[in-house]
């Protein structure tokens, strides 16, 4: 190899546009991620206020269901109770004995439903109060085997105040139902809301990378034309291959990748004889040996060369320049043919040899001939001055 000529080391071969694509990617990316995690917060949001009305709600529904239940086991009591006393029969006072435990469980129950409600609490006590002195009165008239008219005003006075407050903490809850349906409906209208504008959004997010994504291949594919057809329509033989390596990452060898039409006419090989091909496959031959030293250093350092080398082929000799230039792992190779001006070269500097030799022998040719004309012209130059001297007077 002669001539070789040393570049800087290169930067990392892109194909055009990579860079620029490979930003507008992530700046994509980026937005849509953001706007994705946005859409997710919103959404379990809004269903988590969602799903808080609507337990609000059941628990409203609780709520007054466990007064109607407490008003049902009071009553009932207050029915076997006076059943018991008309007619002495014991089925209706054990009915009756099983009311105070339901009336105790159901009160704890409420107690711990309206927990965070201070005036329900407050109404829950005076409740307890009234109930257990309703009881009272329910248990003198059963020991005393019989009601009075006292007794029975006094009970009626104090079941109408038992009836009374549980009616104004149902209403207290019916009034929260109201608010608490109100704000239910109002939230399963924004859900509903945010759920189609994020399906929007969602949609949204998928046509326009794959429109800007369909827009970037076809901007690529026409790049890609182009590129194949100024790389098919050069002149020089351009080829590319990538390295092979063993299991130590050492470069064994190159496989070809890529070759455009002035490459396959100087090989003289169609394209399915050499891609895919190894180097070795492919050239063969002491040049090619110390080229592949050369390849080995630009892949493995980054730094192109370029020289000429001669190529014998069929018994001809042809001359090429060569340019190797790293792409990833592996290389680009462009070869001009320059056999026509090697050969001009050389018949010059053969012609300048031969012009050379041509003036050395005349220069000698010369010299020789100036010394054999020397004497006979001193003595021509000898008679003119002595006919000058003798004839001078005679002459015209």
């Amino acid at each position: 190899m002669t001539g070789v000529r040393q570049y800087p080391p290169d930067k990392k071969l892109l194909i055009p546009g990579e860079s620029d694509l490979f930003r507008r990617m992530i700046f994509i990316f980026s937005i849509v991620f953001t706007l994705v995690m946005a859409i997710i917060y919103l959404s379990l949001n809004s269903i988590s206020h969602l799903q808080k009305n609507v337990e609000e709600v059941i628990h409203t529904q609780q709520v007054i269901s466990g007064f109607d239940g407490l008003m049902s086991i009071i009553t009932e009591a207050e029915t076997n109770q006076r059943g018991f006393i008309l007619t002495g029969d014991s089925s209706f006072l054990v009915v009756y004995n099983k009311a105070a435990p339901e009336i105790y469980h159901r009160m704890q129950a409420l107690n711990g439903l309206v927990s965070d409600n201070v005036k329900q609490l407050k109404r829950l006590s005076t409740l307890d109060s009234l109930i257990v002195k309703r009881r009272g009165l329910l248990k003198t008239n059963l020991d005393a085997s019989r009601m009075t008219i006292n007794g029975i005003l006094e009970g009626k006075l104090v079941m109408q105040a038992i009836t009374s407050k549980i009616e104004e903490s149902k209403q207290n809850e019916l009034e929260l139902m109201q608010i608490r349906k109100s704000e239910l409906e109002k939230s399963r209208k924004q859900t509903r809301t945010t759920i189609t504008i994020f399906s929007f959004m969602a949609l949204a997010l998928v046509v326009v990378p794959l429109l800007f994504t369909l827009l970037e291949l076809r901007k690529r594919l026409v790049l890609q034309q182009l590129l194949d057809s100024v790389f098919n329509s050069s002149l020089n033989a351009i080829q590319s291959f990538a390295a092979v390596r063993d299991e130590n990452g050492k470069i064994v060898d190159f496989r070809f990748i890529q070759a455009n039409d002035a490459a396959l006419t100087m090989l003289k090989k169609p394209d399915t004889a050499v891609i895919e091909k190894f180097y070795s496959e492919v050239y063969k031959g002491k040049p090619f040996d110390e080229l592949f030293q050369q390849y080995k250093t630009v892949v493995n350092t980054g730094v192109p060369f370029e020289g000429e080398y001669e190529s014998e082929s069929m018994g001809n000799s042809r001359w090429f320049h060569g340019t190797a230039v790293k792409l990833r792992d592996g290389f680009t190779l462009t070869l001009q043919d320059i056999t026509q001006s090697k050969k001009s070269a050389i018949e010059l500097e053969n012609f300048l040899k031969a012009l050379q030799r041509s003036n050395s022998e005349l220069e000698q040719f010369a010299y020789v001939a100036s010394h054999d004309l020397q004497e006979p012209l001193r003595k021509i130059l000898t008679f003119i001055d002595r006919l000058q001297i003798k004839e001078e007077a005679n002459l015209e």
